[in-house]
């Protein structure tokens, strides 16, 4: 079996629909009443050869022979054959009517079959004779069902229940002392749920009737239903620890209600990330079964527990069943083209193609990833589906039917709960000696005298005796052989609960040099500081998409190790960067300056049809922005009003549309006893930073690509763009208010220098005109 995947992804998808393939049922070849060939069929199958320019030797002796080898059968699909149904197929299609190369079979099976080999088509038909034991895909006439089932997908939980639990130190629930953790694993739980009853067969959809959940209860219908499921709130308290819904959901972090205090303090202790909503798997489907694809690998996984000369042919087996679990949930919306381009040409030609996705610079070419233009979902989606509805649903037998059976609430405690494992203190020494007998797939694989659980997939369990007992979890962070022993003890972990700080773990090993093309060794630090966190920063209104270096400053506010290559490398995997990144355009000569620190520049920018008026202060660099709801004089002037009131303007520099040019608009600057001025529209040299200022705004917000933009998004863009160190000033334009830019004043003085040493008085020159339209 190993020698057919090229590698394991495509070994798993072999395996996974390999399983469903062994045993096949084949239909009875029964024999049918005897009967002659009708002779008269004969001249139709002479006219198709001569019309095909084929040899015919066809007798009506040697069909009415084949007839009696088959017994009267379909050579197909075996079905009974009667003189109505009863045809002459060629077995090579390439050759005419003639003696040897002729099949008996139906009717539909002939004209079915038409290119296709014998062999494949009988294969095929084999398949639909068990259709109601196989896995299919979803058909694209039902890819709404399809896509409501990926929508609603949700994984195997991993929850944090309580975080630290000591002998003879902690309390459960606030009453006895604890006196032993015990952690029980549930081996090879997909590999059960996998050889359970599974969804198979075409996909076919019900409407719903007055007895559906009665029937779904006593096990008459098997599926999946979609309907509407809550927990009653008399049952709040009884399902308060273990929930018995999951499902993926948005949730406020900064609602204490739901986060609880610890992460609600964590949250408040870093502003900058605390506010974005953050999708966390809380609830869960209506799940069962259909029919068994097969037993799977659980049985030589299961051999390992008992014989460990057999661990690693167990681990692989294990390894194998997963990953066609894993296979069939698999999302292809996800897979891209990776394509390696020399030609700056060819390059620049796929960077603007609307597949474009990134690329990395080797030596002498580029790497480009691209988007698939087309993408087939064939993955039985609805197979993961089950398979985790089972493995969750097997957790809760044990919670409910095993744990709050046969023990008080007030004795025991869940620690922490992972996909197939659960940890739970109890308030004796020996708390399943005499109560209970696992008897099934679950056993203990830990007994230790305290825990302490930081999050999913991050925790200790420790024995504080001679031996020193630990087992550890820290997704992310290698171990064994000593590495981040210091960090990865039961001390560090205390450390983290009672100071609230965060550890660093260095992971170390070797990889292959794209540039060097050899083998290197690396040594990565693990900062508490996740591209994951800089990606959310990135991608918030109030603190993203801006550079580099802007992004580095704001996080280290939250982490002030995090280095500028830890950004730069996070910053250049960002699609959005690579697809929308325009190369800066360079003016020389005068630099807009002003030596009135409350100069402004105003236009009138457009997100689609949607006006936004824009403002920015010619020395601070200060934004403004005011989405209005059309360009009409009397809606401009209302926001004209609105942007003299929040900011202090003595002078304005706008184009000459008419919205600033009317007469009410000049009245609104004379009673405000601010100076107007007006230029050609698209003139850089006098309006080039509200240009650029409505570019960056337009290049934030495409970035974003909301479905509207509303006034909370602008001003959560502007009010990042005022916080965000600006390069040319070295400050931010909030630190920069009411100054004037001494530097730029210079700059102006020393071209206006070079010019009048370049000319002399009397030295003809050429006036270059405005382009003008006539």
């Amino acid at each position: 079996m190993f020698t057919d995947g090229v590698s394991l992804p495509g070994l798993s998808e072999k395996v996974m629909y390999q399983t469903c393939f062994d045993n096949l049922q084949y239909p009875d070849k029964k024999t049918a009443n005897a009967f002659q060939f009708p002779a008269n069929r004969l001249c139709g199958y002479k006219s198709q050869d001569v019309k095909a320019k084929r040899d015919f030797g066809m007798t009506v002796d040697h069909l009415n022979t084949l007839l009696q080898k088959q017994k009267y059968p379909c050579g197909l699909c075996y079905c009974q054959l009667t003189t109505d149904t009863a045809s002459a197929d060629r077995i090579n299609n390439k050759l005419g009517h003639i003696d040897g190369n002729i099949l008996i079979s139906c009717v539909k099976c002939n004209t079915a079959r038409k290119d296709m080999s014998s062999k494949g088509f009988r294969y095929k038909k084999l398949l639909e004779f068990n259709s109601d034991r196989l896995v299919y895909s979803i058909d694209k006439e039902e890819k709404n069902i399809y896509t409501n089932m990926k929508a609603n997908i949700a994984g195997d939980p991993s929850i944090i229940f309580n975080r630290y639990a000591k002998r003879n130190e902690t309390k459960i629930r606030g009453g006895k002392l604890c006196k032993k953790v015990i952690g029980y694993d549930a081996n090879a739980l997909y590999l059960w749920a996998l050889g359970n009853d599974m969804p198979c067969g075409r996909l076919t959809t019900i409407e719903t009737y007055p007895e559906i959940v009665e029937d779904i209860k006593n096990d008459k219908i098997f599926g999946f239903l979609e309907c509407d499921i809550h927990t009653p709130e008399h049952l709040n308290q009884y399902f308060g620890e273990m929930t018995p819904i999951f499902k993926n959901t948005l949730f406020d972090c900064t609602d204490e209600s739901i986060i609880g205090k610890h992460m609600y303090d964590y949250n408040q202790a870093r502003e900058k990330s605390r506010s974005k909503p953050a999708r966390k798997l809380i609830g869960s489907y209506l799940e069962r079964r259909s029919l068994s694809t097969r037993r799977c690998s659980s049985g030589t996984y299961r051999m390992g527990d008992a014989d460990e000369s057999k661990a690693m042919m167990a681990e692989m087996m294990k390894l194998v069943g997963n990953s066609s679990f894993g296979r069939s949930g698999m999302d292809m919306s996800k897979h891209k083209e990776i394509k390696y381009e020399s030609s700056d040409k060819a390059i620049k030609a796929k960077i603007e193609h609307f597949t474009f996705h990134g690329l990395e610079e080797l030596n002498d070419a580029c790497e480009l990833t691209m988007m698939k233009r087309k993408l087939k979902n064939k993955n039985p989606i609805h197979l993961s589906i089950a398979i985790y509805q089972l493995a969750k649903l097997r957790m809760l037998q044990f919670y409910y039917d095993c744990i709050d059976i046969y023990f008080d609430r007030s004795d025991s405690q869940y620690q922490e709960m992972d996909t197939d494992s659960a940890y739970i203190a109890f308030s004796c020494d020996n708390p399943f000696q005499d109560c209970i007998n696992l008897n099934y797939v679950s056993t203990s694989s830990s007994t230790s005298d305290a825990m302490v659980s930081l999050s999913s997939k991050n925790y200790i369990c420790y024995l504080p005796d001679d031996l020193y007992k630990v087992k550890v979890s820290a997704k992310g962070v290698q171990q064994g052989r000593g590495r981040n022993n210091d960090v990865l003890s039961p001390k560090g972990f205390e450390t983290v609960v009672r100071d609230r700080i965060t550890l660093q773990g260095t992971n170390k090993g070797f990889r292959l040099s794209k540039e060097t093309k050899s083998i290197i060794t690396y040594s990565q630090t693990k900062t508490a500081l996740s591209r994951q966190v800089l990606s959310r920063l990135y991608y918030d209104p109030k603190t993203g998409y801006i550079n580099a270096q802007a992004l580095h400053e704001k996080a280290r506010e939250l982490d002030p190790k995090i280095t500028l290559k830890n950004v730069k490398d996070c910053y250049a995997t960002q699609s959005v960067i690579q697809r929308f990144q325009e190369q800066k355009q360079r003016f020389d000569g005068f630099k807009i300056a002003s030596h009135n620190p409350n100069s402004w520049q105003i236009d009138l920018a457009f997100w689609g049809k949607q006006p936004i008026l824009t403002g920015i202060n010619i020395n601070s660099r200060i934004g403004y922005a005011n989405l209005l709801s059309n360009k009409t004089a009397a809606t401009v002037l209302v926001a004209l009003k609105a942007f003299i009131r929040c900011n202090k303007v003595d002078i304005i520099t706008s184009d000459n549309g008419s919205e600033f040019m009317n007469s009410k608009a000049r009245q609104l600057f004379k009673a405000n006893k601010i100076e107007h001025y007006n230029n050609e529209p698209g003139d850089h040299g006098t309006m080039g930073k509200i240009e650029r200022f409505n570019r960056t705004l337009k290049q934030r917000l495409t970035k974003m690509s909301p479905k509207r933009i509303t006034h909370k998004l602008i001003s959560d863009v502007i009010t990042n763009y005022n916080t965000t160190t600006h390069r040319s000033i070295g400050m931010t334009h909030n630190e920069a208010k009411g100054k004037v830019i001494e530097a730029e004043l210079n700059h102006n003085q020393v071209e206006a220098d070079k010019i009048d040493n370049e000319l002399e008085v009397g030295t003809n020159v050429l006036n270059r005109l405005k382009k003008k339209t006539f």
